[in-house]
């Protein structure tokens, strides 16, 4: 209705592969221009040593997998 061709998204760098699936999912047709942000409290290099970004990632992984499922039962994967 509002005839947008594109989106930015702004989200942390261990989240954007999620938004884009659930975006791509929500909105097909529409350019999605990713921007990350790396979030200081999320160790991310030694991501193994720190309980809470082994915990979040893990979730994230799953979280992923789970809307990567659904999109491709919706036939717009």
């Amino acid at each position: 209705a509002e005839n947008i061709e594109s989106l930015i998204v702004v989200t942390s760098n261990y989240h954007m592969p999620r938004a884009r699936v659930e975006l791509h999912a929500a909105l097909p047709g529409i350019r999605i221009h990713p921007h990350p942000v790396i979030a200081r409290t999320v160790m991310l290099g030694s991501w193994w040593k720190w309980p809470g970004s082994l915990m979040l990632l893990i979730g994230e992984y799953h979280k992923l997998l789970l809307a990567g499922f659904r999109l491709m039962g919706t036939g717009r994967a």
